[in-house]
């Protein structure tokens, strides 16, 4: 069974991860690595993902080699922190060390995002596989969670194909 890491930041669309294991799980092993921000703010809603896939110390946890990373939701600052090459926790710390493919699913409030410049999100649209927000009448909603999902196995299935 392949291996996902679900590297989390602290947004409000933590609440989406258990759609996510629920659509996922019966198709890949899942962890959840939070950085340090989601475990002090989300901490309720972390207790609600299975307790077997949830890393918040990696010191205490041997986990075995990704196959892809997903960061969702990834916020301004982590996304910033990815831009510039800052490893100053967990997740982002495995973001830089892992080779695996990575998609990163922005989450945060209009003016963060147009605060982004273009520059940067199409650099790291070259690192990574971006699912960009959608902005309508001055709003930003999140990429839909079931959108995230099927890039999950979009990813698997173009590995699978590259591989023969």
């Amino acid at each position: 069974m392949k291996v996902v890491y679900i590297l989390v930041s602290a947004a409000k669309k933590i609440d989406q991860l258990k759609v996510i294991d629920k659509q996922l799980s019966p198709y890949f092993k899942l962890y959840y690595i939070f950085t340090p921000n989601a475990v002090k703010i989300f901490s309720k809603e972390i207790k609600l993902l299975p307790k077997e896939k949830v890393v918040t110390d990696f010191c205490k946890t041997k986990l075995p080699k990704e196959d892809l990373i997903l960061f969702y939701p990834c916020t301004f600052n982590t996304f910033n922190k990815l831009y510039h090459g800052i490893a100053d926790n967990l997740p982002l710390s495995l973001v830089f060390a892992s080779s695996a493919n990575k998609i990163v699913v922005p989450s945060m409030n209009i003016n963060y995002w147009k605060n982004i410049d273009n520059l940067k999100i199409s650099e790291l649209s070259k690192k990574y596989k971006l699912l960009i927000p959608i902005i309508q009448d001055n709003k930003i909603h999140t990429c839909d969670v079931y959108k995230v999902i099927d890039d999950v196995f979009l990813n698997e299935a173009t590995r699978l194909n590259s591989a023969h």
